[in-house]
């Protein structure tokens, strides 16, 4: 559905990058390129034509069209490799528009953010030498749409927009309110004459047609409504554009979907594979495709179809229906997680982290991340974590992940990581700590992990060092299901130091599998419990040394499934999957000494369970 906050987004995605240079790697760059926002429908809009050139090694664009009816300019352009980051701000500098992307596959793709909205975008080769122009939109016409479609009642809302239309017949978001009371009417369940006259008249007021009625199309279908409306705006939606167009291949899905649900299932296949043959990484098309080769028997394709799917978009249902078409193929989803675990391992790493020349250290640096896999920004520094662990040895860095529920329910989040992170007074994830008292707030998407490896990696190496004070021994043993062991502390210094300090012990489990929102599917040494409490055990200048190390594993999944079902219940919120079971033969016992004034970790030790 188009809300008023995409409309204001495509307009504001409209800026102009004349003179920005480029100082990228890849000659797939030179050209004449296409930048379209993306709904989250699929749906794109253009936004501006931009004329890529090389000179010498460096690329200049040009604007060479744009819809927008205002001028901007470039604040920031900054370039690594195939990534960019571009900052603009339109003529009256109130909004700042920061687009994130890279080069990759032939397009230009990434995300584009203003006034906390984000977007994604994509640019595509094209021929096309003009756009339309979008009309000016005033502030009070702005003030006027703003105002009608906040309001909570559906019925106040539909009202208010209509009388909006009539007092302003010639206002830029009369598109928008016509194609906002439609979808207010879908939402509402009114009647179908109703909902078919309001998409007759935001087809009839639509500056593009094809547009509206591909939008329109794909919202009835998702309703179950109106289908035979559906029908026939799809398939004039295609036939209005030319073979050659960006927008076809999203026309050509929605027609795709349309008929499935109709029952014309060989139609519907010739479509989508059509549009899946010009959009291969397209994955809302590829489960589309997968539902019509599933209905007509061909269950091989659909699994293949439905995996690379789940892996590539972390859709639920495509895991759903993955799991229901290997009870088909197989007569049990027993395989489920070993072929989506083969289909991540194929998935390339972002960057290449290398190896550390640093082995052995004055202190270990302990490296925490406060993390969640249903956030978006923790992409970029999950990834970033994991080019850590290649990077340096367990020697050199004690790597830790703890996670939190951010924005939504985590299964791998527990009470003694939450606790972390208040001890921390950290409110946001991600945010990585190194040492206990460098500190490394904000993410982003996974493109820019080798940026954030870059930045974490230089807070590490910065430690290595000062000298700690403090050595560190562990030993830890696994029998069955009981941990036990001591950890021992050792002062370097001629006499121990008159601060307060904590040892803390966290048992780690070295890899867990699952797939939350933002797709990251093997987590890393993630944080299951501060063994003696996340308080850990206070030493004293003559007090004992040593501490004893103990869990029973059976009751630590108790524990951990206590607290998820607790969290459900008082949420109201439930889990994508309820993880509490651990992998015995992947237990690592993590150990740290902190200074509870500053914070200061002094030394860390890493060993894995026998």
């Amino acid at each position: 559905m188009m809300h008023k906050r995409h409309l204001v987004l495509m307009v504001i995605l409209s800026l102009l990058l004349a003179g920005a240079k480029i100082f990228a790697q890849a000659d797939v760059l030179e050209g004449r390129w296409l930048f379209q926002s993306v709904d989250e429908k699929g749906s794109k809009n253009p936004l501006f034509i931009a004329e890529i050139l090389k000179k010498d090694s460096n690329f200049e664009l040009v604007i060479a069209a744009s819809s927008a009816p205002f001028q901007v300019s470039v604040e920031v352009f900054k370039v690594e490799g195939s990534s960019f980051e571009l900052v603009m701000s339109g003529s009256d500098q109130s909004q700042r528009l920061v687009f994130s992307g890279k080069a990759e596959a032939g397009l230009l793709t990434g995300k584009a953010k203003v006034s906390g909205m984000e977007r994604d975008f994509i640019a595509e080769k094209t021929q096309l030498k003009s756009l339309k122009k979008q009309e000016p939109l005033g502030r009070e016409d702005l003030e006027g749409f703003r105002k009608a479609s906040q309001l909570k009642d559906p019925q106040e809302k539909i009202k208010a927009l209509r009388f909006f239309l009539e007092m302003n017949p010639g206002s830029g978001y009369r598109e928008a309110a016509h194609i906002e009371i439609f979808n207010t009417l879908l939402i509402i369940n009114a009647d179908p004459e109703s909902v078919r006259e309001a998409a007759e008249t935001a087809v009839a007021r639509a500056s593009d047609p094809a547009r509206v009625m591909n939008s329109i199309a794909y919202n009835l279908v998702s309703k179950g409504l109106l289908l035979d409306l559906a029908e026939d705006y799809s398939r004039k939606a295609v036939e209005k554009t030319s073979s050659g167009s960006p927008t076809r291949v999203l026309y050509l899905d929605t027609l795709g979907w349309v008929l499935f649900h109709r029952g014309q299932l060989d139609e519907a296949g010739q479509y989508l594979e059509e549009a899946l043959r010009r959009a291969p990484q397209q994955w809302e098309i590829a489960f589309h495709l997968a539902r019509v080769r599933e209905a007509t028997g061909q269950l091989e394709t659909a699994r293949d179809l439905y995996l690379k799917t789940y892996v590539n978009s972390g859709k639920l249902e495509a895991r759903q229906r993955l799991e229901e078409v290997l009870g088909k193929l197989e007569g049990s989803p027993a395989r489920l997680h070993a072929l989506v675990d083969e289909e991540f391992a194929k998935k390339p790493a972002p960057f290449q982290a290398g190896k550390s020349r640093i082995t052995a250290p004055q202190r270990t640096v302990l490296a925490e991340l406060f993390t969640g896999s249903e956030c978006l920004p923790c992409q970029a520094s999950d990834l970033a974590f994991d080019g850590l662990l290649k990077h340096f040895n367990s020697e050199a860095v004690a790597v830790l992940e703890y996670h939190v529920h951010v924005p939504a329910p985590d299964p791998l989040a527990n009470s003694d990581s939450l606790a972390r992170a208040k001890y921390y007074e950290i409110g946001a994830a991600p945010a990585a700590v190194f040492g206990g008292r460098e500190r490394r707030a904000g993410g982003g998407p996974s493109h820019m992990a080798g940026n954030i490896f870059g930045e974490y990696r230089a807070l590490i190496e910065k430690q290595f060092n000062r000298p700690p004070g403090i050595k560190l021994v562990v030993e830890a043993t696994r029998d069955g299901d009981q941990v036990a062991g001591h950890a021992r502390i050792e002062f370097t210094n001629a006499a121990a130091p008159l601060r307060p300090l904590r040892l803390r012990v966290a048992l780690l489990e070295e890899t867990v599998h699952y797939t939350g929102a933002n797709g990251i599917h093997f987590h890393h040494h993630v944080v299951r419990k501060m063994l003696g409490g996340a308080q850990g055990f206070v030493i004293g200048p003559t007090g004992s040394l040593e501490f004893p190390i103990q869990q029973n594993l059976l009751e630590l999944e108790s524990e951990l499934q206590h607290y998820l079902e607790g969290y459900q219940t008082e949420q109201k919120k439930n889990f994508r999957e309820l993880i509490y079971t651990l992998d015995r033969n992947r237990l690592l016992v993590a150990a740290f000494v902190q200074d509870e004034q500053t914070k200061e970790v002094l030394n860390s030790v890493l060993v894995r369970l026998n």
